[in-house]
């Protein structure tokens, strides 16, 4: 959680950077767009964390011979939790930057006039922002992949009567989740890592006035896509929380 909010707190001084230098006249009010590879960092940069954690607790309970749901269920929630948290947050940052983004200001200026054929520089720049829009896909896809494993554990637990898991399932269990684990840990690590990148180069981007100003449907289209899918994992992880909250009683 404690990586969470310092992502959070660097999204409100991205934030608030883009618009001060959009109310000095030197950058773009594209603020969703400017923003969003920061806001993705609240939905990866706790996955690999809990998850290590969780095989961890696995592993401990394969060598011990015993243990039971409810050994691992903290670890599980705290998977649930963390992206949950991730998500409220991102939705937080993404909405402020929409409002910031129609806000009209006391002082509005008249908008630039994008020429026919921008220079190269505010081509380059313009692909940058477009491009980082793109790895909303593999974030939602990672957020997926993470969101399932404690629903694999519950089934697991489900199935052992009593919440007792045996050392053959444990094994089994631990065998199948490790994989996944592996790969989870190492796509969080790698894109929080690219992400991290593209919030700088975004920041930076978004300076330049002619390189952004013709993308405002396009950020009110990402804004769009990216809020209908965070409200449902809210919605999702919610559901999934409460789920093992009531069969750990």
């Amino acid at each position: 959680m404690r990586s969470i909010s310092f992502v959070a707190g660097l999204c409100s001084i991205g934030l608030w950077w883009l618009f001060r230098r959009w109310r000095c006249g030197r950058g773009s009010r594209q603020f969703v767009l400017g923003i969003l590879p920061a806001a993705l960092l609240l939905l990866t940069v706790a996955i690999p964390p809990t998850v290590s954690n969780l095989l961890e607790a696995f592993r401990r309970i394969a060598e011990q011979g015993s243990g039971g749901l409810a050994v691992v269920a903290p670890f599980c929630i705290g998977i649930d939790r963390a992206l949950w948290f991730g998500s409220l947050l991102f939705v937080v940052v993404m909405g402020t930057a929409g409002l910031l983004q129609i806000w009209p200001g006391p002082d509005q200026r008249e908008p630039q006039t994008v020429p026919d054929a921008p220079p190269v520089g505010s081509r380059l720049r313009r692909w940058i922002v477009i491009t980082s829009t793109l790895l909303v896909i593999p974030v939602a896809f990672l957020s997926h992949l993470t969101a399932a494993i404690p629903r694999l554990v519950m089934r697991v637990g489900a199935l052992a009567g009593g919440g007792q898991l045996s050392p053959e399932a444990t094994q089994q269990t631990s065998a199948t989740l490790s994989n996944q684990i592996v790969l989870v840990t190492f796509a969080g690590l790698a894109f929080s890592s690219i992400l991290a990148v593209c919030a700088i180069a975004n920041l930076f981007a978004a300076q330049s006035r002619t390189a952004l100003d013709s993308l405002a449907r396009y950020s009110w289209a990402v804004l769009a896509g990216v809020g209908v899918w965070a409200v449902w994992s809210l919605v999702r992880l919610t559901t999934d929380i409460n789920s093992f909250e009531l069969a750990l009683r």
